[in-house]
C-alpha cells in the first residue's frame, strides 16, 4: 500500500505520454485539422493565408491558385488556414509546427485577428494559453507565449494575475497534464473506430467545416439581390455589428493582442517568409476608420497591409457591402471578390 501513490503517479505519467502521442484531444475538428495540415508530409505552400473563420469563409485557396496560374502565369501552391475565434496567440504554435515540418512559405497573408466582441474581451488574455494551445503546442512554445504576454490594462486596482481565470505556469502545466490524460482515455475508442482521422482529403483543407471554402468559388458566382426577409435580417445584424469593438489597434486594451501578433510575425520573418497583413470587415465595415492604416504601419513596421474591400467603388461596392452570410462572414459573392483581389496582388509579393 505504501507504493500505491508511486504506482498511481506512474500510471498518470504513462497516460499523459500516451495522450500526447495519440493527440485524441477533445477539441473541435476545425482546430485539429489545422494541426494535421501543419504535419503533412509535403513542402510548404508558396502562398499561405492564415486567419480566423472570416478568412475561412472569405478566401478560397483553390480559386486563388487557379487564377494565379490562368490569369498571371504564376505556378504557385496556395493553402489557407482558418482557426475559429480571435485569439492571436493560437497562431504561434501552428506556424511553429508548420515551419518545422514543412518549411517556410514564400508569402504569408496574415489576417489581423483582433477581437471584436466587447463581452469577450475581458477573457482575451486569461488564460494566456487556451485549450487548443495546451493540446498542440510544445512546452517550449507554451512557455514562450506565456513569457511574452503583456496583460491588458483594465484600469483595475489589482493586477490581471489576480483574475480568477489567470493561469500561472504551474496551473498551465496541470491543465496540459489533464488534457493529455483525457486524450489517452479517449484513445481506446479511437482505436476501435479504426483510427480514422476526421481530417482526410478535401475535409482536411476545409478543416471539417462546410463553410470553409475549398473549390467552391468560380468566376460564375453572381450577386444575389436581397429578398425582403433577408433585408430585415441584415438590418438586425447591422444593429449587432454596430456594437462591435472598433477596429482600433492602439491602446491599453490591445497590448496583449499586439504583443502576440508581433511575436508571430517575428517567427515568420526569421523563417524568411514575406508577410502581408490584411483585414476582413464585418457587415457594415466596408471602410476601416481613418488613421488605422497609419497605426498599423507604426505598430507593425516594415510589413505590407492589404484591405480588399477598400478597392471597390460604385455599384459593386454597394453590392459587396451587403454580400454577407451573417454578421461577419461574407457570402460567395463577397468571397469571389476577396479571393480575386488576393490572387491579383500575390504576384507583387512572390519572389
Amino acid at each position: 500500500m505504501k507504493r500505491a501513490p508511486i504506482y498511481l503517479m506512474l500510471v498518470l505519467i504513462g497516460l499523459a505520454v500516451l495522450g500526447g502521442w495519440s493527440r485524441t484531444y477533445a477539441l473541435a475538428p476545425t482546430v485539429n485539422c489545422v494541426y494535421e495540415m501543419a504535419d503533412l508530409n509535403a513542402p510548404a505552400a508558396d502562398v499561405l493565408f492564415v486567419g480566423t473563420s472570416r478568412t475561412g469563409r472569405g478566401i478560397d485557396p483553390v480559386y486563388v491558385q487557379s487564377r494565379l496560374a490562368d490569369r498571371h502565369g504564376i505556378d504557385a501552391t496556395v493553402e489557407r488556414v482558418a482557426l475559429p475565434a480571435s485569439y492571436p496567440q493560437q497562431f504561434r504554435p501552428f506556424l511553429q509546427r508548420y515551419i518545422e515540418h514543412r518549411g517556410a512559405p514564400k508569402l504569408v497573408f496574415f489576417q489581423l485577428p483582433y477581437n471584436f466582441r466587447s463581452e469577450r474581451h475581458p477573457e482575451i488574455d486569461v488564460p494566456i494559453n487556451t485549450p487548443r494551445n495546451l493540446a498542440h503546442a510544445s512546452l517550449s512554445e507554451l512557455f514562450s507565449i506565456w513569457r511574452d504576454a503583456q496583460l491588458n490594462d483594465y484600469d483595475e486596482p489589482l493586477s490581471r494575475i489576480f483574475h480568477r481565470d489567470y493561469a500561472s505556469i504551474p496551473v498551465m502545466l496541470m491543465n496540459r497534464l489533464e488534457m493529455n490524460i483525457y486524450a489517452a482515455l479517449k484513445y481506446p475508442a479511437h482505436l476501435m473506430n479504426g483510427l480514422t482521422s476526421e481530417c482526410q482529403g478535401e475535409t482536411l483543407y476545409r478543416h471539417n467545416h462546410p463553410l470553409r471554402l475549398y473549390g467552391d468559388i468560380t468566376d460564375a458566382v453572381t450577386f444575389v439581390p436581397e429578398t425582403p426577409k433577408r433585408m430585415v435580417t441584415r438590418l438586425k445584424e447591422q444593429k449587432e455589428t454596430a456594437q462591435y469593438m472598433p477596429f482600433a489597434i492602439k491602446g491599453p486594451m490591445r497590448r496583449f493582442e499586439n504583443a502576440q501578433i508581433l511575436a508571430t510575425l517575428d517567427k515568420l520573418k526569421r523563417a524568411n517568409s514575406r508577410i502581408v497583413l490584411f483585414y476582413l470587415p464585418a457587415l457594415g465595415e466596408s471602410r476601416i476608420p481613418v488613421g488605422v492604416e497609419e497605426d498599423i504601419a507604426s505598430v507593425f513596421q516594415n510589413v505590407n497591409f492589404a484591405h480588399p474591400m477598400a478597392l471597390y467603388q460604385g455599384p459593386l461596392a454597394d453590392q459587396l457591402a451587403v454580400s454577407f452570410a451573417d454578421t461577419h462572414h461574407v457570402d460567395n459573392f463577397g468571397a469571389l471578390h476577396i479571393s480575386r483581389y488576393f490572387a491579383d496582388i500575390s504576384g507583387n509579393y512572390l519572389p
